[in-house]
C-alpha cells in the first residue's frame, strides 16, 4: 500500500515520542468490573490493535489511557505521565463520529486543535492547506461537513487529529459507521498515513481483519483482560486486496478469531456469574494447567505412552490382518462383515471386560487403544490393496513378476496413500481409547487424573486434561502425516506433474 509523505510534524510542531503501559488496571463501572487486573504495552510508536465484543472495555480503555478518566486499581502511564493531565497532554481521542463542527468548513475543523494552542485562525489555515491535498481533501477546504461524504468526513476528522500535534493517537473504531467500499478505501490509506508519519497508535475495532490489517500487534480483551495477544508478522506494501487474501495474512485472521471465541467464553462465564467447578472460563483452565503441572505432567507421560504403544499395535495388526484378507477372497468375505458389526458394540463397554480378564496393567490400555484404531487403518488398507491398477499387474506379470513380487513392488507401495490416510483418522481416536482403559481401572493417566477430579468438582482440572489429550491427538496426527510424507513422497510429485 502506498502513500504520499505527510509532513505534519512540520505543521502541527513536533511531537515527543512516547508510549504505553497499563498495569493491573481496574476500573469499576456501576459496580462492575470493566476491566480486571488489565496489563499492556504499547512501545513507543507501536501500533496496538485492540478487539473484543461491546461492552469489554474497549473504549474504556482508551478514556483511562487518555486522562479522560482515572483507574480505581492499578497504573496507567504515558511516556513518563501518570496523572491525568500529564496523559491528557500526550493523547488525542479520535472517536467513532467525525464530530465535526456543522457551522465549521472542512479546513476550520481540521484546524480545531491549532487554534485552541492559541495559533491565530489565519496561520492556523496556513499550516493546515496544504495537507490537504495530500489527504485526497483538495478542493474541499471551504466545504461544511453536511456537503462532505463518509469517508471525505473521517480523513477530515483524521487530519484535526493529527494537528493536534500529540505522539499517541486513541482511535476508537473510526471507521465503523461507514459503508464497506469506503471502508476499505480508508483502512489502505491509514496504513500509508501512519507509515508516513509515523505515532504510537492504540486502534479499537470489532473488525479483526481491520485490526489484523492496521496494527502490528492485535490483543482480545475478554472479562476484562487480555484474552489473546497476536503478532501481526505480514507486509503491507501491496494492495490492500492483495494483503488481506495472502496465505500469512489468512492464517493469522483465522488466529485470530479462534482467540476472539475464547475471548467470548471467557466473558460469558464471567459475566454470568457460572462458578468454575460448572463451566470454568479459559483463564481458569489455564490457572489449573499451571497450578496442576506436576500431576499432568506425569499422567501425561503415561498416556501417551498407551497411546503411541497401543496405535503402533493396532498398525501391525491392522496390516497384517489387510494383507490377509487381500490375499484370501473367501476370508475377506467371511471377515469384513464382522470386522463391521464389531464397530457396534461401544468400546466403554470393552473396557471394563478388559480390565478384567487382562488386570489393571497397561495390557488392557494397549488393547482398547489398538481396538479403537484397527478399524479405519485395516479398512483403507484392504481398499488400497484392492485398487491396485489391473494393468500394472499384467504388466509385472509379463515381466516374470511372481505373485509376491507384485505384492511388494506394486501393491502394498500402491496402497500406502489409503493405509496413511485410515492411520490418521485413527490417530485421532487413539487418546480417547485409552481414557476409556483408564476409566476402566487404572491409578495413573489423565482419564484417571479426570475421575479424581470429578468429585473433588475440579471442573477447571478436567478441562486442562481434555485439553492436553486434544494435543496429543494433534501431535500424534502431525507424526502420521509427517511420516507419510516422507515414506510417499512420490505421491505429491506425481500430483504436481
Amino acid at each position: 500500500m502506498s502513500q504520499s509523505t505527510l509532513e505534519v510534524g512540520a505543521a502541527a510542531g513536533q511531537a515527543v515520542a512516547a508510549g504505553v503501559a497499563l498495569a493491573g488496571v481496574v476500573r469499576l463501572l456501576g459496580g462492575k468490573r470493566v476491566l480486571d487486573g488489565l496489563d499492556l504495552r504499547v512501545p513507543v510508536r507501536g501500533r496496538l490493535g485492540i478487539v473484543g465484543r461491546s461492552g469489554v472495555g474497549k473504549s474504556t480503555l482508551l478514556s483511562l489511557v487518555a486522562g479522560l478518566d482515572d483507574p480505581d486499581e492499578g497504573t496507567v502511564s504515558v511516556g513518563s505521565e501518570t496523572s491525568p493531565a500529564g496523559r491528557l497532554a500526550r493523547c488525542v481521542l479520535m472517536p467513532q463520529r467525525d464530530c465535526l463542527l456543522p457551522w465549521r468548513t472542512a479546513l476550520d475543523n481540521a484546524c480545531l486543535a491549532l487554534e485552541n494552542q492559541g495559533l491565530p485562525r489565519a496561520e492556523a489555515r496556513r499550516r493546515a492547506a496544504p495537507l490537504f491535498e495530500r489527504l485526497g481533501l483538495h478542493g474541499a477546504e471551504r466545504l461544511r461537513p453536511a456537503r462532505l461524504s463518509g469517508g471525505m468526513r473521517q480523513r477530515v476528522a483524521f487530519l484535526r487529529t493529527l494537528l493536534a500535534g500529540k505522539e499517541v493517537l486513541l482511535l476508537d473504531e473510526p471507521f465503523g459507521a461507514l459503508d464497506a467500499i469506503t471502508r476499505a478505501e480508508l483502512q489502505e490509506w491509514l496504513v500509508g498515513a501512519l507509515d508516513a508519519d509515523p505515532r504510537t497508535v492504540l486502534f479499537v475495532t470489532h473488525d479483526v481483519e481491520e485490526a489484523l490489517l492496521l496494527c502490528e500487534r492485535v490483543v482480545v480483551l475478554a472479562g476484562g483482560r487480555v484474552a489473546a495477544e497476536l503478532d501481526v508478522d505480514v507486509a503491507r506494501d501491496a494492495p490492500r486486496r492483495e494483503v488481506v487474501t495472502g496465505a500469512a495474512f489468512v492464517e493469522l485472521r483465522e488466529r485470530a478469531l479462534e482467540a476472539a471465541a475464547i475471548g467470548v467464553w471467557e466473558l460469558v462465564v464471567r459475566a454470568a456469574h457460572v462458578p468454575d467447578y460448572l463451566f470454568p472460563a479459559p483463564s481458569a483452565v489455564v490457572s489449573s494447567l499451571g497450578s496442576d503441572a506436576g500431576l499432568l505432567a506425569s499422567a501425561t507421560l503415561g498416556t501417551v505412552r498407551e497411546v503411541i504403544l497401543g496405535f503402533l499395535l493396532a498398525v501391525v495388526l491392522a496390516l497384517a490382518l489387510a494383507v490377509l484378507l487381500h490375499f484370501s477372497a473367501a476370508l475377506r468375505r467371511a471377515l469384513l462383515p464382522i470386522l463391521v458389526l464389531s464397530q457396534a458394540v461401544p468400546t466403554v463397554v470393552l473396557a471394563p471386560v478388559l480390565a478384567i480378564l487382562l488386570g489393571y496393567g497397561i495390557a488392557p490400555k494397549l488393547v482398547v487403544v489398538a481396538i479403537v484404531c484397527f478399524f479405519p487403518i485395516v479398512v483403507n488398507a484392504v481398499d488400497g490393496l484392492r485398487s491396485t491398477d489391473a494393468e500394472l499387474v499384467r504388466m509385472m506379470r509379463t515381466l516374470h513378476g511372481s505373485r509376491l513380487a507384485i505384492f511388494r513392488r506394486v501393491e502394498f507401495p500402491g496402497a500406502l496413500p489409503a493405509i496413511f490416510s485410515g492411520a490418521r483418522v485413527a490417530a485421532t481416536y487413539a487418546a480417547v481409547g485409552a481414557v476409556f482403559g483408564e476409566w476402566a481401572g487404572s491409578s495413573s493417566g489423565l482419564g484417571f487424573v479426570m475421575l479424581q477430579a470429578q468429585p473433588a468438582l475440579a471442573t477447571a482440572r478436567i478441562f486442562a486434561a481434555v485439553l492436553i489429550l486434544c494435543a496429543i491427538a494433534l501431535a500424534l496426527y502431525a507424526l502420521v502425516t509427517l511420516t507419510e510424507r516422507r515414506l510417499v513422497s512420490w505421491q505429491r510429485q506425481a500430483a504436481h506433474a
